[in-house]
């Protein structure tokens, strides 16, 4: 926890970082399963100043035990971090974080966060027919599906 105050619109700042912390919490406890429960944002605080926030559960919660633990652990925020410039709460299985200064490596949190939800495929193609010959193919349809 920052011994620092914050001292520009301190309500506003509480609810910024509650506000972002559990958007973020909701983000990380639902990811797919065997994928990092793990989310970051940074925002603007000022016009000079913004506000990087961080929460993680471990691999091994599910989804409903990981938006326990955050849960948990965000109820602590009152009472650990107000109107403070950062703070954290550790658990053992999960854990938040904001600070006023950049603490991650925002290129790896990029690369380490899920994967958006997968787009709805269009409906294939219509049935072509096929001029067929005793043991050869003319014309063939081949429909292929990549899942990245």
């Amino acid at each position: 926890m920052s011994p620092n105050n914050v001292t520009v619109q301190p309500d506003r700042f509480n609810q910024l970082v509650a506000t972002t912390i559990n958007d973020i919490a909701a983000r990380a406890a639902s990811a797919p399963s065997g994928a990092k429960k793990f989310a970051v944002q940074q925002l603007n605080y000022t016009e000079i100043q913004k506000l990087y926030t961080l929460v993680q559960c471990t691999p091994d919660l599910s989804t409903p035990d990981c938006s326990r633990c955050l849960e948990k652990a965000i109820s602590n925020l009152g009472n650990c971090c107000n109107r403070k410039q950062g703070g954290r709460v550790i658990f053992p299985s999960c854990n938040f974080r904001y600070e006023l200064y950049e603490f991650y490596n925002a290129t790896a949190a990029a690369e380490a966060a899920p994967p958006p939800p997968p787009v709805a495929l269009s409906p294939p193609p219509a049935s072509v027919p096929e001029t067929r010959r005793k043991g050869k193919v003319d014309n063939a349809l081949f429909n292929c599906l990549v899942v990245i």
